[in-house]
């Protein structure tokens, strides 16, 4: 990707606001028992978060798949995020398919509940390292 330093950190910006108001979207359906809307905004806060990292070092991927193969090999193996985010973002990905193309897949409050604060920590990390 050739990018200017500008329309670089101009992306990146973007793309940090989109995870946090993604973030607030989950956490108002969540509060409203939207559970499927939530994992949606849940894992797209997160999605978000991982795109503005690949932009600011350089990355392009091409698919949500290729968004998380990119984060895993330059950024967990090599140890810039911990481990657990990598089954955080695997998690969200799984509820969030499960949820928008399972027609019987019903989500439950402790399904999201234990991902609601790593997913700010992720984003926050993410913005730190921004």
């Amino acid at each position: 990707m050739s990018l200017t330093p500008e329309e670089r950190m101009a992306i990146l910006d973007l793309k940090i606001e989109k995870a946090n108001k993604a973030y607030d979207d989950m956490l108002a359906n969540f509060k409203e028992e939207r559970y499927s809307t939530a994992a949606n905004r849940l894992y797209y806060s997160l999605f978000y978060a991982c795109s503005a990292l690949l932009v600011k070092n350089g990355y392009e991927a091409h698919s949500h798949a290729g968004n998380m193969t990119l984060i895993n090999q330059h950024f967990v193996k090599t140890g810039v995020i911990p481990i657990g985010f990598k089954n955080l973002l695997r998690d969200a990905l799984s509820l969030r398919k499960s949820s928008d193309y399972d027609d019987y897949f019903s989500i439950e409050k402790a399904d999201l509940e234990q991902m609601v604060k790593p997913a700010r920590q992720f984003i926050d990390l993410v913005d730190s390292l921004t």
